[in-house]
């Protein structure tokens, strides 16, 4: 499989000064993407055009020295791999094939994030509290086919996603800190492949702590 990406894009952002206590960006980025696929094999002889425009804003406030807040809003896109566009199938085990999907188009996130920031000598806390939306989100999916599993990659329809994310850095000495690290999320997702129903909502969370000595 051939694989060509040709992808100009332009940036403009504006900022406030910094130093004050309210500070703030504002951008957009415009790309337009030219994505080339040939398999004389496969007989697959596709171009796929597409114009994006990613806006993005920020504004961050600062309380005291120690204290901030800010919200953030951005627009981003992925592209599938070349792995996940890849037709032809590799073996991972006697069993299990996996094998690209071609037909991938990108994914697109709508993401906004809240923040608070506190800063002293011994204690830095952060929590981030924000919501994505992701259109065609790309998934892997597991089908059986002619006895054997296969694994391959198709787009979703949308997964919506929100959550709070806290990170806590102790520093009681020179010779140690901890880290603290908590992220739980809600995620619901829609779309379907064939007749396989790709739905799946719930919470999820992940945890983390870690002491670091430093003799």
């Amino acid at each position: 499989l051939a694989h060509r990406e040709f992808i100009p894009a332009a940036y403009m952002q504006f900022s406030s000064p910094k130093g004050k206590k309210l500070f703030g960006k504002i951008g957009v980025r415009i790309e337009y993407s030219q994505v080339k696929l040939r398999s004389e094999k496969e007989n697959i002889y596709q171009t796929k055009h597409h114009l994006f425009i990613a806006p993005s804003l920020m504004g961050q406030y600062k309380i005291n020295k120690q204290h901030s807040i800010s919200l953030a809003f951005s627009r981003r896109i992925s592209r599938p791999t070349y792995p996940q566009l890849n037709p032809y199938m590799s073996m991972l085990d006697a069993t299990t094939f996996e094998q690209g999907n071609p037909y991938l188009q990108p994914e697109t996130s709508d993401n906004v994030a809240f923040n608070y920031h506190l800063n002293t000598k011994i204690v830095d806390f952060s929590a981030n509290l924000y919501f994505s939306y992701t259109h065609n989100y790309i998934t892997e999916i597991t089908i059986l086919k002619d006895s054997l599993l296969l694994l391959t990659y198709i787009n979703g329809l949308s997964e919506l996603r929100t959550g709070l994310d806290l990170h806590l850095t102790l520093q009681p000495a020179k010779w140690v800190d901890i880290d603290l690290n908590t992220n739980t999320y809600y995620v619901n997702a829609n779309g379907k492949y064939e007749k396989l129903d790709l739905s799946n909502k719930g919470w999820v969370n992940s945890s983390l702590v870690e002491l670091n000595f430093k003799p």
